[in-house]
């Protein structure tokens, strides 16, 4: 195997920027390329290929377009990465007074007729002596089939060989811990891992379906409309250093502020400096790899110290421990007699998805299911795309959500308790607390802002029948109070609430009827036997992530259900766990191989889905596992002794 070394490839070129080959087959790319400072691509697409960007030395200045007619710039520098999906167009440029070296990934590479006739490559090399290590093309060649995978290596005589057989063997003396779930939840755990863990031999594997690690749905979208729900001074990954993100970001655009609302792709990007930063400064004794995969089934051991993941590519991958970082779920398809509906071109289910607006004309009425924090964005990123239409919100309450108030007056609230606490109590309480601060100038956001500490707890204190009673009759209200808006966002939803444009209703839909040119939907008002109908061309569903793991078709959730491996909490809001996140089985068995945290914690605390409560819950998880693998390691069990095929 030929070993291609960077720095001899390193050269630069006078009249423009040099492209150096490092690999290439049929279905993959890789370029070295080295700026002088002033030197720069135009604006250009990359036509039908998926473009990767990191950068290896100096600062890269970009302009990205994107099809919805936004601008996005900005300055990556050492260890970045940029991601260009097929049809958009960016341009680069080395401003800086330093060279500037970049790798670029392109799958599958690029079209000779998209360059001109200057930009050949600055190297000879024969390519069919070059080859990479096998584990390397498969991190390169992470969404691509397997299939395509095996083209890149020599040809198995055994074609009906299984993917499994092709993978090498390793005897390995870490104990491994598998994190399923790439977003923010699975990242933080692993960066926690990577931080925490000096002494103990640990192997980490964070295996994320989507393209991307870090993002999830939260922070995956490209739109910069798109914009956080909590100030940036507030959005630290680490809560002893509370300034991270905003001396992070500030690196990016010294106009942000503590009380700045940034866009939420910006903070993917920081979550994945964060990974990249902990992967660099990890121990020797740590090992960490990624993998861009999804888990279809658990099975584990007999004795009880690990399990084996079964990946969709057919990888089987032994773990001592595995958190389930699985973050947030399509949401529910609303009831009605005509489920079938349910299978029009007319209907979205997936709000995030690249395709969500692409079928809407100006013109069109749209509505869109649900009235909160998902609502909100689609009906803003409407608007900017220049909208004319009419926009429906429709849900049961018809309640839209708050606005923050970035001068509101500080003043600190104190909260006592009684015992028994009961969802009456509560709600006394915080009238009385929202009545004294007022009158001392504040208002009623620095109450909720003040409680929140203490939620998890008053939760955790409640029965389960005043919890039922609070999901039922508070939430609604809790909710547009608790997750708040940004300043902006709220001028555009109330300027698009005066002229008419969006139009809210409460109540609930009882009927679908699809003809050729749109669609009628009929809705009962809230507290009333009136109907109405609404003409609609286009249907999105914002009603937020699905809660109930048992409705959830998710081929893992399945299979550790049908184990009985996990199970429902008794609120249907997420899975049986302890505080800490052990998960528990059908028979109410805590489990010590399974891990959650984030949303699937909702019925046991509650508030465990915004940035504070998870990066807490990342970091006691992340010290129970190192504490763990530090005991397993002392008592000589581990699963050197299983033999099997996984990825190295």
């Amino acid at each position: 195997m030929s070993i291609i070394n960077i720095g001899i490839l390193k050269q630069f070129l006078e009249k423009q920027y040099a492209r150096h080959l490092v690999f290439k087959t049929n279905n993959l790319e890789i370029l070295l390329v080295c700026w002088l400072p002033g030197q720069g691509a135009e604006a250009h697409e990359h036509g039908q290929s998926d473009a990767i960007t990191l950068v290896l030395e100096g600062e890269m200045s970009y302009t990205t377009f994107h099809p919805e007619g936004s601008i996005v710039s900005g300055t990556l520098r050492t260890g970045d990465i940029e991601h260009i999906p097929p049809g958009v167009k960016h341009r680069v440029m080395n401003n800086s007074n330093e060279k500037l070296v970049t790798l670029h990934i392109y799958s599958p590479p690029l079209e000779a007729s998209l360059l001109c006739t200057s930009l050949g490559y600055a190297n000879k090399i024969k390519l069919q002596e070059m080859q990479l290590p096998e584990k390397t093309i498969r991190y390169l060649m992470a969404d691509k089939t397997y299939d395509q995978l095996n083209e890149l290596k020599t040809p198995l005589k055994n074609k009906e060989k299984t993917t499994s057989q092709i993978f090498l063997k390793e005897k390995s003396n870490r104990e491994t811990i598998v994190i399923i779930g790439g977003g923010f939840s699975g990242t933080l755990v692993a960066t926690h891992l990577m931080k925490n863990n000096t002494g103990t031999p640990l192997q980490i594997m964070l295996i994320e379906r989507a393209p991307r690690f870090a993002r999830g749905f939260a922070y995956s979208t490209n739109s910069p409309l798109h914009l956080l729900n909590v100030p940036a001074g507030k959005m630290s990954a680490f809560p002893d250093d509370p300034d991270h993100f905003l001396r992070w970001v500030q690196n990016r655009d010294l106009t942000i502020q503590e009380q700045s609302f940034v866009p939420r792709m910006l903070y993917g990007e920081y979550l994945e400096a964060v990974l990249h930063d902990a992967e660099v400064n990890k121990s020797p004794k740590t090992s960490f790899k990624r993998l861009n995969d999804e888990a279809v089934s658990i099975e584990p051991f007999p004795d009880n110290i690990g399990a084996i993941i079964n990946l969709e590519s057919g990888i089987k991958i032994p773990a001592n421990r595995i958190v389930l970082a699985v973050g947030n779920y399509l949401p529910r398809n609303p009831s009605v007699s005509q489920s079938s509906f349910y299978q029009s071109k007319r209907y979205v289910r997936d709000p995030w998805s690249s395709n969500a607006l692409t079928m809407i004309s100006p013109d069109d009425p749209v509505l869109l299911v649900g009235t909160g924090l998902t609502m909100i964005d689609k009906a803003v990123e409407l608007k900017c795309r220049g909208h004319r239409g009419i926009i429906h919100a429709i849900s049961r309450h018809g309640n839209l959500p708050q606005p923050h108030n970035t001068e509101i007056k500080h003043l600190k609230v104190d909260f006592e308790f009684n015992q028994p606490l009961t969802v009456k109590s509560l709600l006394h309480n915080l009238r009385e607390k929202v009545k004294s601060t007022k009158e001392k100038g504040g208002d009623w956001r620095l109450v909720i802002d003040s409680l929140r500490p203490h939620v998890q707890n008053l939760w955790s204190s409640m029965s389960i029948v005043e919890r039922k009673r609070f999901f039922r009759h508070v939430r609604p209200y809790w909710d547009v109070h608790r997750h708040r808006i940004p300043p902006q966002v709220a001028t555009i939803i109330n300027s698009m609430l005066e002229s008419k444009q969006l139009l809210i209703h409460s109540g609930r839909i009882k009927e679908y009827e699809e003809n050729e040119s749109h669609v009628n939907v009929t809705f009962q008002k809230k507290g009333s036997s009136e109907k109405m109908i609404l003409q609609i061309a286009r249907i999105i569903n914002c009603t937020g992530s699905e809660l109930d793991f048992c409705q959830i078709q998710d081929p893992l959730v399945i299979n550790l259900f049908e184990q009985g491996l996990i199970a429902p909490d008794k609120l249907a809001l997420g899975l049986d766990a302890t505080s800490n996140g052990a998960l528990k089985d059908k028979y109410g068995n805590t489990s010590n191989i399974l891990y959650t945290l984030g949303p699937p914690l909702k019925g046991q605390l509650w508030e465990t889905t915004a940035v504070p409560e998870i990066r807490e819950q990342a970091i006691t998880l992340a010290e129970e596992i190192v504490r763990a693998a530090a005991l397993l390691k002392r008592s000589g069990k581990s699963l050197v002794e299983k033999d099997f095929n996984y990825i190295i």
